[in-house]
């Protein structure tokens, strides 16, 4: 497996796994984002504002193939300075879970964005799930209601 940034022109594939990962967890209670068309052309948009910036969203491959990503964006209206990353969601395709994916995903994601400079990480991570409370509890995670500061 490889873990790498996600290309310019691979936007599509993160706008569609978030979609996945919204459609997944829409029956969760915490859930306020609809996978709607227009919420997706405005995500794609700020991944693409974000990737002008330097700021990538990561993927992990295998035999060429996506099987997982961390869909990340700055967040304008959040932090004007573009010192602010947020991590709107790691999704790995049902059939490679339980292999540790995510959580690698999430290592490799940070330490790049560290790396690009980023000062502060916040993400999204869903309660109910216990793939999540099991990442958040491993990477040291400050968890702050659902959204997490990360760095």
């Amino acid at each position: 497996m490889i873990f790498r940034k996600l290309g310019e022109l691979e936007i599509s594939i993160a706008v569609d796994f978030y979609r996945k990962l919204l459609l997944e967890t829409q029956t969760l209670k915490e859930q306020d984002i609809l996978p709607t068309d227009e919420n997706l052309r405005k995500l794609e948009f700020l991944i693409s504002k974000s990737y002008e910036n330097g700021i990538p969203s990561f993927c992990c491959e295998k035999d060429g193939i996506v099987i997982a990503v961390n869909v990340c964006a700055y967040v304008p209206y959040f932090d004007l300075k573009y010192e602010t990353v947020f991590s709107y969601g790691t999704f790995v395709e049902e059939k490679f879970r339980k292999n540790g994916i995510a959580k690698k995903l999430i290592e490799y994601s940070f330490e790049e964005l560290r790396k690009a400079g980023i000062e502060r990480i916040i993400g999204k991570f869903f309660e109910e799930r216990e793939s999540s409370e099991k990442i958040i509890k491993e990477l040291g995670i400050k968890k702050v209601n659902t959204v997490c500061k990360i760095l």
